[in-house]
C-alpha cells in the first residue's frame, strides 16, 4: 500500500493542501520540500531537501519530536539542521498543513473525555494514563490517541484487502497454487507460480484499494515479484 498511513491522516484531518495532493496525483515529498524548505522544483529531489521532507511525512503520525528527526537525518547523512532547526521544520510542516494539528488536538480531547479512541471501523484503544500524574506518560498517551486512529485504521485497510484477496482465490480455486504467506506492515507476500504474475498483480491492486468509498483520497497499491523474498 502506498504511503497508506499519511492517506489516512489526510482523511482523519480533512487537511485541504494533504487532500489536494493525493487527488491530483501529486509528489507529497516534493511538495513538502517546496513548502517548509522553500527549495525550487528542480532542487527536490536532492538529499538535503527531500530526506527531511520525507521524514517528516512518515513521522508526524508519530509524534516525531525534534530530537528524534535530528537522529533520523544524522542515519540519513543529513548534517544541514541542529535540534533547534529541526524543532523550526516540524513547526513549519504543521503550518502548512494546519489540519493535522488540529486533528491530533481533536484526538486528544477525545481521550482526555472517554479514556480511549477509536479507529475508522470503532476499534477502541483504552490509554488510561492520559490522567496520569507523571507528565511523561501523559505526554506518551496524548501522542498515542492520534497515533492510534492512523495507524489501526491502516491496519483495518490491509485487512480488508487481505480478506477480499482470500476469498478470490477461494473462489477462483486457486488455493492449492497460490499462497498468502505473511503480512509485513503494509504489504502482503504471496508464493505463486510465475504464470501468474500479471494476474496477481491485477488482482493484490483491486482487492487492496478497494476500500475507496469512505475514503477522501485515493488508495494505491504498489507490486512487486521475486525468486527470493530478498529480491522483493
Amino acid at each position: 500500500l502506498s504511503q497508506i498511513e499519511v492517506r489516512l491522516i489526510a482523511h482523519l484531518s480533512q487537511d485541504p493542501k494533504l487532500l489536494a495532493v493525493y487527488r491530483e496525483g501529486r509528489d507529497l515529498h516534493a511538495e513538502t520540500a517546496m513548502g517548509i524548505l522553500h527549495c525550487k522544483p528542480e532542487q527536490v529531489k536532492e538529499k538535503k531537501y527531500r530526506t527531511p521532507a520525507k521524514n517528516l511525512n512518515f513521522g508526524i503520525g508519530y509524534g516525531i519530536t525534534a530530537g528524534g528527526f535530528l537522529d533520523q537525518l544524522i542515519v540519513n547523512d543529513v548534517w544541514d539542521y541542529d535540534e533547534e532547526g529541526c524543532q523550526h521544520l516540524i513547526d513549519a510542516w504543521y503550518e502548512l498543513y494546519h489540519g493535522v494539528k488540529e486533528a491530533q488536538d481533536k484526538a486528544v480531547n477525545e481521550v482526555k473525555k472517554h479514556g480511549f479512541v477509536r479507529d475508522i471501523v470503532g476499534r477502541i484503544r483504552y490509554l488510561p494514563n492520559v490522567h496520569s500524574p507523571m507528565p511523561w506518560l501523559r505526554e506518551e498517551a496524548r501522542r498515542q490517541a492520534f497515533n492510534h486512529k492512523v495507524q489501526a485504521s491502516a491496519q483495518a485497510v490491509m485487512k480488508r484487502g487481505m480478506a477480499r484477496l482470500w476469498r478470490w482465490l477461494r473462489e477462483e480455486d486457486m488455493l492449492g497454487e497460490v499462497w498468502p504467506l505473511l503480512q509485513i506492515h503494509d504489504d502482503v507476500v504471496i508464493e505463486a507460480p510465475e504464470e501468474y504474475e500479471t494476474l496477481l498483480k491485477d488482482v493484490m491492486v483491486q482487492c487492496l484499494t478497494a476500500e475507496t468509498d469512505w475514503c477522501s483520497v485515493p488508495i494505491l497499491a504498489e507490486f512487486s515479484s521475486g525468486k527470493t523474498w530478498g529480491d522483493l
